[in-house]
C-alpha cells in the first residue's frame, strides 16, 4: 500500500482541524441553556437592573475582585436588545478566540521571515487554531458570563502585538496609539489585566524604544493600576499574594506547573498519570520560554515580535502565580479546572510561534515530512476529545430549567435552585426583580407571569386539547421546609406529532392551573415504548401540595394533547 505523501497528510490534517473548530461551535449550540447561571445573576441581570435604575457606577464597579467593563458592554445590549438569553456574549466568545487565532497566524507568518514555508506555516497554524478551540474549554465557550475570561487574555495579547507593530517602519505612531488603547482596555477585562502595563514597559525597554514611548507606557501602566485600585474593596477571604506564596512555596510551584500543563491533563484522560503528564508539560513550557528569553537577551538586535510573544507567555505565567496565591487553599487539583485551560492553550500556541524559526532553520525542506506525523498524532488525540462536544448535557439543561421554574413560582427548593445559584434566598429575590421586569427566561412561556396564573382557570381552551398524550404521572415528593408545594415527575409524549412538549401545565378538575413542569429529562422507559423521539419526554416541576391527591390533568398546550392522571401519594 502506497504511503500518503506529506501534502496529502497536510490537507487531511487541516480538514481535521476545521472539524475540531466546527465541533466546538456545535457543542455550544447543543449545550445552550438560556437560564442565568451562578455569577450571571449578580454580574449580568443585577448589573442591568442597577444600570436601568440609574446607577451608572455599576459599569465600572467590582464583581468580586474584577471590574468587568468590557464584558458589561456586551451584557447590556444582550439584555436590552436580544432578550437576555446570553446569546450575544457566547457568540463573542467564539469571535474573540477567532481573533486570537488570526493574531497568531499573522505572528506566525512574520516570525518565519525569509525561511517561510507555506506548508509548514499552514500546518502549525491549523493545528494551533484547532488547539485554541478545544472543548476542554466547554465551561468558557458555552457560558455567557465567561466572555470576561477570553477578553482577559485576548486584549493583552493584542496590546503586545500592536506595540510590536509600532516598532516596524511606517504607521508606527498609529500602532503605538492602538497599543495604548488596548493596554487601557485591559483594565476592564479582569483583575489580571493590570499586569500587562508593566510588561509593555519591559518590552519597550528590551527592544530599546524611545524614552518618550517608555515614559508614556510607564505613565499609562501607573494610571491603569492606580485607577483600578482606587476604591478597591478586597474580598473577605482575599490575602496578600506574596504572603500566600511564601507560606507554601512548593505547593505554589506545583499549582503553576499544573495550571500551565492543564490542557494535557484533559487530553491524557484526567487520571493520575495525566496529572504527571500535565506537570511535565508545565515544566516544558516554563523551560522552553526561559530558553527563548535567554536567546533574546543575548542577541542583538532584539526581536520585537518574539519579545512580545514572550511577554504574553510571561503574562499567563504571572496570572497563574497570582491565581495560585488565591486558590491554593482549594488544593492543587483546582489548577486543572477546565476554565483555566484557556490561557494555557494560548500560551502554548505562543510558544509554538516562538520556536517556528528554529524549526524551519533546522529542518527546512523536510520540515513538513517530519512534522506531519507527530502533528497527526496530536490532532487525532484532540479530535478524540473534541467529539465530546456532540454529547448534549440533558441533565444539566433540565436541572437549570427546573431551577428557573422554582424561582419563577417562588418555590424555595434548595436542590434545584442550587443548580443555578448557591444562595437560595438571594436567588429568589433576584428572580422576583427579573420577573417583574420581564427579563431573560422570565419573559417567555411558561415562566412569564407564572405566579399570577397559578390557581386560575387555564387560558387553553378544552376544545384545543382533545387528544390524549402518552405518558405517566410518576411521583410526588415533599420539599424540606416547604409546605405549599411538592415536586412532581413523570413523562409525556404526543404520538400524533412525534414530539415531547417543552413544558406542561397541571390542571385540577375545575381546569385551574395548580402546577407546572419542565420537559426534557431522559426517560429510558418512554424511549423503549415509543422510540428515540420520546427519550427526552421526562418532566419535573411543582404542584400545589393541597392538590397532590386530586384527579389531575397534565396538559401540553403547544401540542394540543393531555394526560389524565391522579398524583401519587406525596412522600
Amino acid at each position: 500500500m502506497r504511503r500518503p505523501g506529506p501534502r496529502t497528510v497536510l490537507v487531511a490534517l487541516q480538514a481535521a482541524c476545521a472539524l475540531i473548530v466546527m465541533l466546538a461551535v456545535v457543542g455550544a449550540v447543543r449545550g445552550f441553556s438560556p437560564v442565568p447561571w451562578w455569577d450571571m445573576w449578580d454580574g449580568y441581570l443585577e448589573f442591568y437592573l442597577r444600570v436601568r435604575g440609574g446607577e451608572t457606577a455599576a459599569w465600572w464597579g467590582q464583581h468580586n475582585e474584577h471590574r468587568l467593563l468590557l464584558s458589561r458592554l456586551l451584557f447590556w445590549p444582550d439584555i436590552a436588545w436580544f432578550g437576555g438569553r446570553g446569546v450575544l456574549p457566547i457568540v463573542a466568545n467564539y469571535a474573540v478566540v477567532a481573533g486570537v487565532a488570526a493574531a497568531f497566524w499573522h505572528a506566525l507568518r512574520e516570525t518565519a521571515g525569509k525561511a517561510r514555508s507555506t506548508d509548514v506555516l499552514g500546518l502549525i497554524g491549523a493545528v494551533g487554531t484547532a488547539w485554541l478551540f478545544l472543548w476542554i474549554q466547554e465551561f468558557n465557550f458555552a457560558g455567557a458570563f465567561q466572555i470576561q475570561f477570553f477578553l482577559a487574555y485576548a486584549v493583552p495579547l493584542w496590546a503586545l502585538l500592536a506595540l510590536h507593530r509600532s516598532t516596524l517602519p511606517g504607521g508606527s505612531a498609529a500602532w503605538f496609539g492602538v497599543a495604548c488603547l488596548l493596554c487601557a482596555a485591559s483594565w476592564g477585562t479582569m483583575a489580571n489585566g493590570i499586569l500587562i502595563g508593566p510588561l509593555m514597559v519591559l518590552h519597550a525597554l528590551v527592544t530599546r524604544q524611545s524614552r518618550v514611548r517608555i515614559a508614556v507606557l510607564a505613565l499609562l501602566a501607573a494610571l491603569v493600576i492606580g485607577t483600578y485600585l482606587h476604591g478597591y474593596v478586597p474580598g473577605p477571604n482575599q490575602t496578600s499574594t506574596t504572603a500566600a506564596l511564601l507560606a507554601r512555596p512548593g505547593q505554589a510551584i506545583g499549582y503553576v506547573v499544573l495550571y500551565l500543563g492543564g490542557p494535557f491533563f484533559h487530553l491524557s484522560g484526567r487520571s493520575g498519570v495525566a496529572r504527571v503528564v500535565a506537570a511535565f508539560a508545565g515544566v516544558v513550557l516554563l523551560a522552553g520560554s526561559a530558553r527563548v528569553a535567554w536567546m533574546l537577551l543575548t542577541r542583538r538586535p532584539t526581536d520585537s515580535l518574539r519579545t512580545a510573544l514572550l511577554m504574553f507567555v510571561a503574562f499567563v505565567v504571572g496570572t497563574a502565580i497570582v491565581t495560585a496565591a488565591g486558590r491554593l487553599e482549594y488544593g492543587l487539583s483546582q489548577a486543572l479546572s477546565e476554565r483555566y485551560a484557556t490561557p494555557a492553550l494560548m500560551a502554548w500556541f505562543a510558544l509554538a510561534v516562538l520556536y517556528t524559526p528554529s524549526l524551519l532553520a533546522s529542518r527546512r525542506a523536510g520540515a513538513v515530512s517530519r512534522l506531519a506525523w507527530p502533528a497527526a498524532a496530536l490532532v487525532l488525540l484532540m479530535l478524540s476529545f473534541q467529539v465530546r462536544a456532540l454529547i448534549r448535557p440533558h441533565e444539566m439543561q433540565i436541572e437549570r430549567a427546573t431551577g428557573a421554574l422554582a424561582l419563577a413560582m417562588g418555590v424555595r427548593d434548595p436542590i434545584y435552585v442550587g443548580t443555578v445559584y448557591p444562595d437560595v434566598d438571594r436567588a429568589l429575590a433576584l428572580a422576583r426583580r427579573a420577573a417583574d421586569a420581564r427579563l431573560s427566561v422570565f419573559a417567555d412561556a411558561p415562566l412569564a407571569g407564572l405566579p399570577t396564573r397559578i390557581g386560575r382557570v387555564s387560558e387553553v381552551s378544552e376544545a384545543s386539547v382533545g387528544r390524549a398524550c402518552a405518558g405517566t404521572f410518576d411521583a410526588v415528593e415533599r420539599i424540606d421546609g416547604v409546605d405549599a408545594w411538592v415536586r412532581v415527575t413523570g413523562w409525556v409524549f404526543d404520538e400524533a406529532s412525534g414530539r415531547a412538549p417543552d413544558f406542561v401545565e397541571v390542571l385540577d378538575a375545575e381546569r385551574r392551573v395548580v402546577g407546572v413542569a419542565m420537559v426534557g429529562k431522559r426517560r429510558a422507559d418512554a424511549r423503549a415504548r415509543l422510540g428515540r423521539g420520546a427519550r427526552d419526554a421526562g418532566f419535573r416541576g411543582y404542584l400545589l401540595a393541597d392538590r397532590a391527591d386530586a384527579a389531575l390533568t397534565v396538559l401540553a398546550p403547544a401540542l394540543g394533547c393531555r394526560l389524565e392522571s391522579r398524583a401519587a401519594q406525596a412522600r
